[in-house]
Parts: structure tokens; sequence; C-alpha cells
């Protein structure tokens, strides 16, 4: 049976369903006495899902779509206590939320180490492959970084400064090894071809031919024809002088080359890289390393000896938090690229506070969309330091509407209902026109307007990225829109949110407390 087709199967995979539910699929026929068990693992949930079968019991069950059976003895569990508990506990590190493409990768994977026993990777960042085609960038792919959480140790000497170029050096390094990953989900649908050129362009101005071939004939094959839109390879960096090539989630090759994996490590997170994000996102992500090291030192484990432990325990800002009179979840940190920057740069942005924006029409109180407001994690540290008693203070909202002392924000709203593109620029005109020369805001309005076409729809976003002092990019359901140069407009933008009459004051109150936790990481 093809466990892909199975795993399709609506009302089977579904959230709440872990490791203990037995299930037989009506109409699967497996034989009489015939016993199968299968693990089924997903980002969010792990199902045991197994079929103790005899021809007298589908008689008895006939038409039954699903229905419970008895746990099997113990013995045909694969999965262990132990290995169940650190299953369950993948949800310890937050995924990575990859903006640009809306694709999430795991916050955590297990791997194989050298003796058997599964590595815990921990996820450091993530960022888009964008590929220039005449004026367009095209989405390409989504790629994480994940190393060993015993990488702690070699990298301690950068817990207080990850910012660090030597950071990636150290991440390079062959001497102080640890196991290192690279997984890419792809945003389309790409050939074989395109897949192993694009790879080895990076690769041929270091490699020889021979070493070069070896690599795209195994990748290939791997792939095969070509990879879907959601399909994943991935490259493990496993010893000095060995690379692990995996296709779908199962490893299809390995090649030793003294040089390939320092190569191919070197040219997507090196000072050269084509996705510039994945750099800025790991040196971010950098503390949930530790984290999860600290998390398997207090299960009792090797920790930074070699993160062959339990995944952490540890509390992880979660990935989203729920706006509660909407019920629409909201991302705790988004990746975003710096549209004032030449090389692409990320943008690693953290929520500060989120609240619901209502319209009153007549008696009744009417939910429009779910508002976060986010700032640059690291850029804005130091420009916040003062404020890491939590307490509301006048400064803070100064400091987040300063011009002078620059780190980039952003408003990010999450319709609640459909909207139409005239609707949602009337509301926002409605702070902004008094305050703008009318030439501005014209151009403001008509911005917007043309970014919605349409309009949108429920759950659709529209986001509003202040990148510098005075250049504001629209940027709807995660794709750039329109990009404004003013002095006066973003700053008098953000004022309707977080100055003294704020259009969503649950958002704004929500702020310092907020800027207080993110100090504290």
């Amino acid at each position: 049976r093809d466990l892909r087709a199975a795993a399709a199967v609506p009302g089977l995979c579904r959230p709440g369903m872990d490791t203990g539910t037995w299930l037989i699929l009506g109409g699967l026929s497996l034989g009489e006495g015939a016993c199968k068990l299968v693990d089924l693992v997903a980002p969010a949930y792990t199902i045991a899902i197994a079929a103790l079968v005899t021809s007298s019991y589908i008689k008895r069950q006939a038409g039954t779509k699903h229905a419970v059976v008895p746990p099997p003895v113990r013995e045909m569990g694969r999965a262990s206590s132990k290995r169940a508990d650190a299953r369950s506990s993948a949800a310890a590190l937050p995924p990575l939320e990859e903006a640009t493409t809306g694709i999430t990768l795991p916050g955590q994977l297990d791997f194989p180490g050298a003796d058997g026993k599964p590595l815990l990777m921990c996820g450091l960042g993530c960022g888009p492959r964008l590929k220039k085609i005449g004026p367009l960038n095209v989405k390409v792919y989504a790629i994480g970084l994940y190393v060993e959480a015993g990488a702690a140790k070699a990298l301690e000497p950068f817990k207080s400064d990850s910012s660090s170029p030597a950071l990636f050096e150290a991440l390079f390094d062959q001497e102080k090894f640890f196991v290192r990953k690279v997984l890419l989900t792809f945003a389309r649908g790409v050939s074989s071809k395109q897949v192993t050129d694009a790879i080895a362009e990076n690769l041929k101005a270091h490699l020889d031919e021979k070493i070069l071939e070896k690599f795209g004939t195994t990748l290939a094959s791997g792939i095969g024809k070509s990879l879907d839109k959601g399909e994943s390879i991935f490259f493990a960096w496993t010893a000095p002088e060995s690379l692990v090539i995996g296709v779908r989630g199962k490893a299809t090759g390995e090649l030793s080359h003294p040089k390939l994996p320092y190569i191919l490590f070197r040219g997507f997170l090196g000072p050269n890289t084509p996705i510039p994000p994945l750099r800025s996102s790991t040196a971010q992500g950098l503390p949930r390393l530790f984290q999860a090291a600290a998390g398997a030192m207090g299960a009792g484990g090797e920790g930074g000896g070699g993160g062959r432990s339990a995944p952490a325990s540890a509390p992880a800002v979660p990935a989203t938090v729920t706006e509660p009179s909407t019920g629409l979840p909201l991302p705790t940190t988004l990746t975003m690229v710096d549209p004032t920057s030449a090389d692409g740069a990320g943008l690693g942005m953290s929520l500060l506070g989120c609240g619901v924006r209502v319209k009153k029409l007549g008696m009744i109180s009417v939910n429009v969309y779910a508002l976060g407001i986010f700032v640059d994690a690291e850029r804005s540290k130091p420009h916040l330091e003062a404020f890491k008693s939590g307490t509301a203070d006048p400064r803070l909202f100064e400091a987040l509407l300063s011009r002078e002392a620059f780190f980039s924000r952003m408003l990010y709203m999450v319709f609640a209902r459909s909207v139409s593109a005239k609707q949602v620029a009337d509301a926002l005109a409605e702070k902004l026109k008094p305050n703008l020369p009318p030439e501005v805001f014209d151009q403001f309005n008509s911005t917007v307007i043309n970014s919605l076409g349409k309009g949108l729809s429920k759950g659709q976003t529209l986001a509003f990225l202040w990148a510098a002092p005075d250049h504001l990019s629209v940027i709807v359901n995660g794709k750039p829109s329109g990009e404004i140069t003013n002095d006066r407009l973003p700053r008098m933008l953000h004022v309707g949110f977080l100055g003294d009459d704020p259009g969503v004051p649950e958002a704004k109150a929500a702020i310092p407390k907020a800027v207080a936790d993110l100090l504290s990481r």
C-alpha cells in the first residue's frame, strides 16, 4: 500500500491524535491474521496506526470507516516509551516560519547519529531562495538550517554576541565538529535538472568535475523526474568529510570528499550567499540552540556533550498567538526581506502586541482585523534597553516612533471578514488624511488600492513594513506589492496605532511587557 495515499485519507491524519491512537481502516484488506504497524510523523503530531485483521473481524465491522481496535501487545509498538516521549516533545522548539514563501519548516528534527541513536537537530534559522527572472523575483524554496544540540558547547562563545561574523566560521569548522543539516522545501514544482544545476552552480568553481558529476548523479537519482510544490530535499554534514543527501525525508545517498560538505554549506551560509535572510535569521535564532541544550541537560541527558538526549522541554516562544476576539492566529516571529538592502538581507521581526480593530456600525461592533505590531528583534534591543522593567512609559512609544534611532517596525493585519480595497483604504485614511500633504496621502491611497486589487478575504493579510526612516513597503499575503518613499508617511501610519489615540488600544497596551520579554531573550 502507498503510505502517502493512506495518509491522505480524510479524517485519518488530524491534530489531536497522538501515539497510542489505534485505528483500522474499513476496506483495507491485509489478509487473514496480517499485521502492520506504521508511524506517520508530521510537524504537529505522531500517529501510530495498527491493524490486526482477521476475515471474521472485517465481516463484523463491514461498513465501518474507523473502528477502535484494542492495542496490540506492547512488543509490537516499535516506539518505546522513551521514543514516544522524544517524539511528543517535537513541538518544544517552535516551527521556523518563512514569511516570503509562506512555508513552515519544523522547529527541530531527529537525525540518526553515528551510534545509531537519534540526534536532536535544532532549527536555527530560515530564508527564501529567490530567482531573478527579468523584473520578477520567483520564489524557489524555503531553506532551514539545523545543528545538533551538542553544538551548544562549540558555539558557547557566541551566546552573548550572535551578530559576530565569527559565528559562521564556527558553523563551518571541521575541527570542532558537530552535525549540520539544511532542509529545502520547494515553493513550486521543479525538474531534477533545475535543482542539480542550481546547486552545482555554487560548487563548480571550487570542486573538480569528478566529484561534481558524482554529486549531481546522486542528487538526481534520488529526486527522479521532478519535485512537486511542498516536497523537500536535505543535505546533512554528518562527519568532516561526509555528506548525506536525502529526498522526501529519506536518505538516498552518501558521498565522502574532503571539501564537498564544507563548500556546499558555505555556499548557503557564507558571506556571498544567495539567501542573505538565512544568515541573519540564523544569528537571531541561536538562542534556540541553547534553550534545547539546557532542556536536554534538565532531562538528564548529555546536553552539550553530544546532543543525543531527549529533546528540550524548556518553555519556548509559541509559533503563533491567537487574538481572542477574532480567534485569528498571528505569528510571533517573521523573517522578512529588507526591501532597502541591495543584497536582500533579512529582518527577524518579533511580535510585541496584538488586538482587534473594531468598526462601529450603529449599535453593532464589527471585528475587522486582528493587528500585530512587530519590531526587528535584534536591531531594536539597543534602543529599547531602558524599558526592560515592563512598565508603561511614554518614552517607550517615542522610541518606537523615532526616525533617528532607527530599527524596522511592521503593522501586520489578518482580516476577520472579506473587505474591498476601497474599504481598507478608507479606514486607514481616517487618521492619515488630516496629517499628510494631499499628494502624499493620494499616493498612499492609490498604492493600497492597487496592491489589494478586488480586496481581501477572511484570513488574508496586509502588512506595512517601515524598513527605513523614509521607506514604507506594502505587503499583501506575504508578497511585496508596493513601496512609497516619504519622510512623514511611515511614522504617521504607525502613530495611528502607537500614538495617544491608538486604533487598536489592546495591541499598544501589551507592548511594555512584550518589550521586557524580548530583552530577556
